[in-house]
């Protein structure tokens, strides 16, 4: 077991932390990164299935660059939380499964641009949106930026959550600037948006389908937003933890992460290290490759999670995807491209386009795939109502909250400087289309959504110093939104990262196996840093 120590560095003032950004040292993602791991490298520990987890190394063999954190009970918040169990318990609906919990909401004001980059200053303010369950060590709980809003996703955690964990930590749901009730970006055209998430890579010039609704939606938002919407990306978004941690009067920020909500945690790490505390990082983007490796492995792990949804398909009955399942499906996407059909709400029209951005919305959420293979069954006779209901998140303002779309798009353009040529996108649709045939030209196609979109004026630091505590990250084999070559590329390039894999298919590992929920709980709560490359299984 690695011993917990408290203690660290003095600590400077945000406002000094970023002017650094804005003096230069900020390094591109690019960058070269070396680092090493917690733990021996040798043949990687694996878990059985509802057995303990093998004993990680004793302290005395499992270096670190910095001791992992002590627990700290924070003095009294400043921020104004009232009760909304009765709205949360509405939203969660059936999640809801836990009636003796009390959810609680609140609000944090922060800086819409706090580091002045190149002496630009943009005034104003946006709040935060937060949620809180539980009394005890603050955890933070930070998601996609088009997925989920992060009050949500906290409030689930905690009805699935060991009751041990939610009797050490509050958990603190955040949504993300731009997202859910954080202000939430709402300037896509209704049309446009529903044209940016139909790209079909069998339409006539599909490279300017997608050049055409992306420049669009640049047009109206930038309208509509004006500089404010330079300040949406992850860079931000780790000054507002910074600042949301000094409101909950916490010494340390533990935290855990969802997909590219990882970026921003490890932006942090690499921006506030002296107050970094217990994080993980629950499947990370690549911080190396640009937007066009991203993209490539995304179409990989695409297929290989269709591959196996297919094969779940295959052993329920009515599954619709029959002994061929790739012609199956392409066959249900001929019939959508010549008869597009209209949701019953009149909002949603569902064409070949709009098909793969469902599956790949349900291919992210095993729970949800037998709600997926309905929804195939029943668009072969003319019904998309279950596609519809699978994209209306990111098309439609649903449930108090904005469409995800907006904030998903600007959020992944301005923490990426690589715009693509057209040509050179139609031609990795063809390069990729023999490697990846359902998904390889739909993500070489969606690289153009960023043409139209101004380049970032700072980019995002890379994670390499070489003084960061331990941090826990969890990679799934089947992952088609952050796959796992990624989130071990970002394991290599943190100083103390260490690599647990789920030999599971679907966005995120925790808490979906006993394996997992243990080796995260004895983490958080103990201190336990598992061994360097443990594997849980399926």
């Amino acid at each position: 077991m690695l011993r917990c120590v408290s203690g660290s560095a003095p600590s400077r003032s945000l406002a000094a932390r970023t002017a650094v950004l804005a003096a230069g040292l900020v390094v591109g993602l690019a960058a070269p990164l070396t680092g090493c791991a917690v733990g021996p490298s040798d043949r990687p520990a694996v878990a059985v299935r509802d057995a303990p987890l093998p004993p990680g190394p004793p302290a005395t063999t499992a270096p670190g660059p910095a001791p992992l954190p002590q627990l700290v009970p924070p003095g009294t918040t400043d921020i104004a939380f009232a009760d909304c169990t009765a709205q949360t318990q509405r939203r969660l609906g059936a999640a809801a499964s836990r009636a003796n919990l009390t959810y609680e909401c609140g609000s944090l004001r922060v800086p819409l641009h706090p580091d002045q980059p190149r002496g630009r200053r943009l005034d104003g303010a946006l709040d935060l949106a937060l949620l809180r369950v539980g009394t005890g060590v603050p955890l933070v709980i930070v998601g996609d930026v088009a997925g989920e809003p992060g009050r949500l996703l906290a409030a689930r955690l905690a009805n699935q959550l060991p009751p041990e964990m939610l009797q050490t930590f509050a958990l603190i749901g955040v949504d993300r600037r731009g997202t859910g009730g954080s202000e939430g970006i709402r300037c896509v055209p209704a049309d446009v948006r529903e044209r940016l998430l139909a790209i079909d890579p069998a339409a006539e010039d599909p490279g300017q389908w997608v050049l055409d609704a992306a420049n669009e939606a640049n047009q109206q938002c930038v309208q509509d937003l004006g500089d404010s919407l330079l300040s949406y990306d992850s860079l931000r978004s780790a000054g507002d933890l910074e600042q949301l941690r000094q409101a909950l009067r916490s010494e340390r920020l533990n935290a855990i992460a969802v997909g590219d909500g990882s970026r921003v945690l490890a932006v942090y790490l690499e921006i506030f290290r002296s107050t970094a505390g217990r994080i993980v990082l629950d499947g990370a983007p690549d911080p190396m490759l640009d937007s066009i490796g991203v993209a490539q492995d995304q179409a990989a792990a695409a297929e290989v999670a269709f591959d196996a949804f297919a094969a779940d398909c295959a052993s329920r009955p009515d599954c619709p995807l029959g002994s061929d399942p790739r012609a199956a499906l392409q066959g249900i996407a001929a019939q959508l491209r010549d008869r597009p059909e209209i949701a019953r709400d009149g909002l949603t029209k569902v064409d070949a386009g709009i098909l793969y951005s469902a599956l790949l919305v349900g291919l992210a959420d095993r729970q949800r795939w037998p709600e997926l293979a309905a929804a195939l069954r029943t668009a072969t006779a003319g019904d998309i109502e279950g596609l519809a209901e699978l994209v209306d998140p990111l098309l439609q303002f649903q449930d108090e909250q904005p469409a995800r779309l907006d904030a998903g798009l600007f959020t992944t353009c301005y923490d990426t400087t690589t715009r693509l040529p057209r040509d050179r996108a139609l031609q990795l649709a063809e390069d990729w289309r023999a490697r990846s045939p359902l998904f390889g030209p739909l993500f070489a196609l969606r690289l153009l959504t960023c043409n139209p979109i101004g380049v970032p004026i700072t980019t995002l630091p890379a994670p390499r110093s070489p003084d960061t505590p331990p941090v826990l990250l969890l990679g799934a084999e089947g992952d088609p939104i952050t796959p796992l070559a990624g989130t071990q590329r970002m394991a290599d390039a943190l100083a103390a990262g260490v690599l647990v894999t789920w030999q599971g298919t679907g966005h995120a590992a925790f808490p979906r196996t006993p394996c997992v929920t243990s080796t995260v709980q004895r983490f958080l709560v103990d201190g336990q840093v598992p061994r360097n490359g443990t594997i849980c299984p399926p």
